[in-house]
């Protein structure tokens, strides 16, 4: 929400910064928002800091309860679940933080993937897209046809599966 209302103010405050990338200031569009505070706040001290330690902040509170929350769902659904292992709260808590570290390295080895992708911006927003939109069907399905049976979550996994790879 705060970036919204920031990109709003951004747009709507000073004109010029809508056509940054027609005069070449910046080379992508990620780049329209640190250039707005360092032209409009770069006079004043620790300002753009604080921009850059907030992003910062926000990304790493955002991976890391990702993290946790992959590992302790890895731990408690899989684990627990369907190998139908019973572990003590020590080992279950070993195992969290196992999963955390494993996640995390995967996580750091998509970076050396992802630097080579041409538009990261709309390559995560396609995906939402082709990720969420099936999902919300599902979903709606259930609450609005509950007597759906196994045949018909049977077709619309395939047309998820589909929509993924198409």
């Amino acid at each position: 929400m705060v970036i919204f209302i920031s990109g709003v103010y951004c747009a709507t405050h000073t004109w010029p910064f809508l056509c940054v990338l027609c005069f070449q200031q910046v080379d992508t569009k990620d780049q329209i928002f640190p250039l707005y505070v360092m032209q409009v706040f770069g006079d004043i001290p620790c300002v753009p800091g604080l921009f850059v330690a907030g992003v910062f902040s926000g990304a790493l509170s955002t991976v890391s309860s990702g993290l946790n929350a992959l590992a302790g769902v890895t731990e408690l659904d899989v684990v627990e679940g369907y190998f139908e292992v019973r572990v003590s709260q020590r080992m279950s808590l070993w195992a969290t933080k196992g999963f955390s570290v494993m996640y995390g390295v995967i996580g750091y080895g998509f970076i050396y993937v992802v630097k080579y992708l041409p538009g990261i911006l709309e390559a995560a927003i396609g995906l939402g897209g082709m990720i969420g939109g099936p999902i919300l069907g599902g979903f709606t399905l259930g609450m609005f046809f509950p007597w759906a049976n196994s045949i018909v979550r049977i077709i619309y996994s395939t047309s998820l599966q589909y929509c993924l790879y198409y």
